[in-house]
């Protein structure tokens, strides 16, 4: 029977970070396990603007309904969604949906699905950013309007147990915002921030509202806030601990009865 890795993101239309971020973790889910791996983004935003470059992405529903045309039989959907938010809620039902179609279709968890990963992501953070002498590294955070923002919470926490106290994680569209953090950062006694996603890929939020030059980017309201600010545009898929990880999703999910 065929078998296939459905690769779900939300997707990038800057071809740099896509290239580094979900195209490391797709060539890294093929060689982990040995089967083709097809894309699919769920923002209709992001496949409108790649259109726009001649670069065609489907959507799940799309790319799904193609597997089912060419005879695959056996669909392992690995998503790259970093939490259990509305996102990964709608994929699910995507996956529902089309579970008559195939013999087989599992999908896989978000990247941090529980302490264990929280903790291996922390660690490869931790690693790629060692702390300095009045530095704080703040890390932006995408958001749900859910209870899965909880984990950002929890994100920091485990940076805290790592001995990390200059660890920080921000949202754009969830809990907590920059304005929450900014006292913290104050009372930290730190002048100095680095500003990085913690996100997939290194995409318009990071590229824009954090690094950006206007006067509401996270780097602006920093510096007028009197902090020296430095940022990397760097996305987790950059990170071997990340891309290991999710390979070990996919495995689980393709073991799974």
């Amino acid at each position: 029977m065929k078998q296939a890795v459905l690769a779900v993101s939300f997707g990038t239309s800057f071809a740099d970070t896509r290239e580094k971020t979900i195209g490391a973790v797709e060539q890294h889910l093929a060689a982990e396990s040995g089967l083709p791996v097809f894309s699919a983004y769920t923002s209709a935003m992001v496949r409108r603007a790649l259109a726009k470059q001649n670069v065609v992405v489907p959507s799940p529903e799309e790319a799904l309904e193609q597997l089912c045309h060419d005879g695959y039989g056996e669909i392992f959907v690995l998503p790259t969604h970093l939490l259990y938010g509305g996102e990964h809620q709608k994929l699910l039902a995507v996956v529902d949906a089309f579970r008559p179609r195939f013999s087989r279709i599992a999908a896989a968890e978000p990247l941090l699905a529980d302490e264990e990963d929280i903790r291996t992501v922390a660690e490869g953070v931790c690693r790629r950013f060692p702390k300095e002498d009045g530095q704080s590294v703040l890390l932006m955070g995408h958001g749900a309007d859910s209870e899965a923002d909880r984990v950002y919470q929890r994100f920091t926490d485990c940076c805290r147990s790592l001995g990390r106290k200059d660890i920080w994680v921000g949202t754009v569209m969830g809990h907590p915002q920059l304005q929450e953090i900014l006292p913290e950062l104050q009372k930290s006694g730190d002048r100095t921030v680095l500003l990085a996603p913690l996100m997939l890929a290194a995409g318009a939020h990071a590229q824009k509202d954090m690094a950006g030059d206007h006067p509401e980017s996270w780097k602006s309201r920093l510096a007028a806030a009197g902090f020296s600010v430095s940022c990397r545009i760097e996305g987790l898929g950059q990170l071997p601990e990340v891309r290991r990880l999710y390979g070990q999703h996919l495995k689980n999910a393709m073991e799974r009865k």
